[in-house]
Formats: C-alpha cells, sequence, structure tokens
C-alpha cells in the first residue's frame, strides 16, 4: 500500500473543511472550522477518480475574490483525519 506525505493546512490560503453535503457534480457544501459554509469546486484531477462523501475531511484552497467558494485539493483518508484531530489542526 503506497504512502502518501502528511499534507497539514498551515498556509493561510488553505482551511480544513467537513464535507456536509454534496451537490450537483463537482460540486460540494462544507463547513470551514470557523463556522462558516463554502461552496466548494471538485477539481478535474480529483474528478470521478477521488470520491468524496459527506462527512470527510477535505482540504481545500480559499479563493481571493471569493469568500464563500473554495476548490478542494485534497481529501483525507480516514488514518489522516485521525492524526488531524490528535494533532490540534481540526476541533
Amino acid at each position: 500500500m503506497m504512502r502518501r506525505e502528511s499534507s497539514f493546512s498551515k498556509k493561510m490560503d488553505k482551511n480544513t473543511l467537513r464535507l456536509f453535503e454534496c451537490l450537483e457534480t463537482g460540486r460540494c457544501e462544507a463547513n470551514c472550522i470557523d463556522g462558516s459554509k463554502r461552496l466548494c469546486h471538485i477539481r478535474g484531477k480529483m474528478h470521478k477518480k477521488v470520491w468524496i462523501a459527506s462527512g470527510d475531511i477535505i482540504l481545500v484552497g480559499l479563493r481571493d475574490y471569493q469568500d464563500d467558494k473554495a476548490d478542494v485539493i485534497l481529501k483525507y483518508m480516514p488514518d489522516e483525519a485521525r492524526l488531524l484531530k490528535a494533532y490540534g489542526e481540526m476541533p
């Protein structure tokens, strides 16, 4: 089994979200750690390759020009999500 390098949201332009609801193709609605709700766009690289479901933990890139929208960069696996909680990245 391949292991990938852990990616945490240390930069200000990235944020960790818990997926709230999957909408139409390529879009989902997620709750941010700070309490805001954002509409997220699933990147073309991930589309139909990485399946994202409600309740998953995702890493998103925040947009400079639209505060209520973001782009999904990475889906955390369950063991990575446990590490995030252990390191204090997620409440």
